[in-house]
């Protein structure tokens, strides 16, 4: 049986060029529907955003994911803001779960031979990292980010998701996180 090779992704370290991520729950759980998770992360993505001078373009928090269309400054790279932007929620989730919430744990144990006990809250990888390298290309990502929640049933209008940058985009106020709009040309 001939050898399957996996294709190795790349990701370009440096910051400087607008960005599409995406990062999911482990194991695709709908581990951020409870409200509390959801504001956990966007405090926390507004720290990311204060030290390190992230644009946040546009956002949405799904049940088991999370998309993010973002600008990092030349100076900072990508590994050090999606580790700064998930690892603080990881461990305020599982401390939310132990409290709260202890059978979720169970789900979340992963078997590690080096440690006594280890969860996972963010699927392992550095999720999906894709350069915007248009405007064009922005202004799709935002799209996509915004109509997420009504792809998914969520939501009838982008506009009545919370949990979404696209109130900013319509001249509404966001629940909790206000994003940077973006000001590149939208196109026709």
């Amino acid at each position: 049986m001939p050898q399957v090779r996996r294709k190795l992704k790349r990701r370009i370290e440096g910051g400087g060029l607008p960005r599409l991520l995406t990062f999911s729950c482990y194991k695709r759980m709908c581990l951020l529907e409870d409200d509390k998770l959801k504001e956990v992360f966007l405090r926390n993505l507004e720290s990311v955003r204060s030290r390190y001078g992230l644009h946040v373009m546009a956002y949405v928090l799904m049940p088991n994911h999370v998309h993010l269309a973002v600008w990092l400054p030349s100076s900072v790279s990508i590994s050090l803001v999606m580790n700064a932007v998930k690892r603080p929620v990881t461990g305020r989730a599982l401390a939310y779960f132990r409290e709260a919430r202890p059978e979720v744990l169970d789900c979340l144990r992963v078997s590690n031979p080096d440690r006594e006990e280890s969860y996972r809250f963010w699927q392992a990888g550095g999720g999906h990292d894709r350069l915007l390298s248009s405007s064009e290309e922005i202004w799709n990502a935002i799209e996509y980010i915004h109509q997420n929640p009504v792809a998914a049933g969520l939501a009838e209008d982008e506009v009545d998701y919370v949990w979404s940058s696209a109130r900013t985009y319509h001249g509404l106020k966001c629940f909790m996180f206000e994003c940077d709009m973006c000001d590149v040309w939208k196109g026709v």
